[in-house]
């Protein structure tokens, strides 16, 4: 008996430790939740003009904030054909503004269109914000000055 409880004490802590280390995205239907310095790349099917079956395919912690100008003059555009979307949500530096950023890279045929919600850091809610519609193979970046720590991304359609 003391060894049962031995053993599922160390059971416990060391899935309690596991747990505090990973990086949670949650991906339910259409709904996926970033934490921020997240880079995504998603794979969706798309039917009728709507996602769903989100897959991960990449998923990596972004270490120093984006310097948009740097980034912005290296995309080299790409006429690429396939079910993923990129996403990069992180601190940035935007000519010595510091910001948050939402980076998109799609690669439909078509533009696409999703509603989004962003937390700042320590409140309980998220609020609704403003997201433009989405160009195939252009990147897109979403700026906001708030000291945010997620973003959930939902509702994903192609523009028509």
């Amino acid at each position: 008996m003391k060894y049962s409880i031995l053993i599922f004490l160390a059971i416990f802590l060391s899935l309690n430790l596991f747990l505090q280390n990973q990086r949670v995205i949650i991906i339910k239907d259409d709904i996926i939740i970033i934490p921020i310095n997240t880079e995504l790349t998603i794979s969706t099917k798309e039917e009728k003009g709507k996602f769903s079956n989100f897959e991960i395919k990449t998923e990596s912690e972004i270490k120093a904030p984006i310097d948009v100008m740097s980034v912005l003059g290296k995309i080299e555009k790409k006429e690429i054909i396939s079910d993923e979307i990129e996403f990069k949500f992180s601190q940035a530096d935007f000519m010595g503004s510091k910001s948050i950023v939402l980076t998109t890279l799609q690669h439909f045929t078509k533009s696409i269109i999703f509603k989004a919600r962003i937390r700042v850091r320590g409140a309980e809610n998220y609020v609704e914000t403003s997201i433009v519609p989405k160009a195939p193979n252009v990147f897109s970046v979403e700026q906001w000055s708030d000291d945010l720590d997620s973003i959930i991304l939902f509702d994903f359609k192609l523009d028509e």
